[in-house]
């Protein structure tokens, strides 16, 4: 998260998310563990996630975009090339015929709006804030698919199995799926997962 402590102490206590000694308390716990104290409010369930984008974007005069219940869309996020869109922790949530709007952790990035007036050349662009954790998150559709990434590895010829199953973690951990299973069958391994399914043969596991 991208942000001035002080601005944020003030907008909080503006909008009276926060008493005047609920900071004095977590001002303390930052200078004594050496840590933010926006930990210390979440820590102690003083403010949501929520809330405090919703702080930081007011601090920066900004709509916030909570990217949770409300996703950018995978077609949307791919018109930022992954290079720019990582470089600058940016995402597209909506273009319109005259205008687009984007969402980043850093709207003060001078740097920003003549990179993105690159690849929008005659659109009006709007900034919105999200969390870091968030955008960070929307990255994965960046990542080419498992199929993909699974015949890379077979091809190199290389730790087949033990290389699958990690792409197979990462991804069930990026999709924070419930579970995993795996199905044997007489001539390959069918594993579906809650949010894709991929056939492999066996003889090549």
């Amino acid at each position: 998260m991208k942000f001035e402590d002080t601005t944020i102490k003030q907008t909080l206590l503006k909008e009276n998310y926060l008493t005047e000694e609920d900071i004095k308390r977590a001002d303390e716990f930052a200078k004594t563990h050496r840590a933010s104290f926006v930990e210390y409010l979440l820590q102690e369930n003083l403010i949501t996630k929520d809330l405090l984008g919703q702080a930081v974007a007011e601090s920066h005069n900004v709509p916030y975009a909570d990217l949770n219940s409300e996703p950018a869309l995978p077609e949307q996020i791919q018109k930022i090339p992954e290079e720019i869109a990582k470089k600058y922790n940016v995402i597209l949530l909506k273009e319109e015929k005259n205008s687009i709007t984007v969402t980043t952790d850093n709207p003060k990035n001078a740097e920003l709006l003549p990179s993105l007036k690159k690849l929008f050349a005659v659109k009006k662009i709007n900034i919105a804030y999200s969390l870091t954790e968030d955008i960070t998150a929307s990255f994965v559709h960046y990542q080419k698919p498992l199929e993909t990434r699974f015949s890379k590895i077979i091809g190199n010829n290389g730790r087949v199995a033990p290389e699958l199953l990690e792409e197979i973690f990462a991804d069930a951990l990026v999709f924070h799926a419930s579970d995993i299973h795996f199905e044997p069958q007489q001539q390959d391994v069918f594993r579906p997962r809650r949010l894709f399914k991929v056939r492999m043969q066996r003889n090549n596991c």
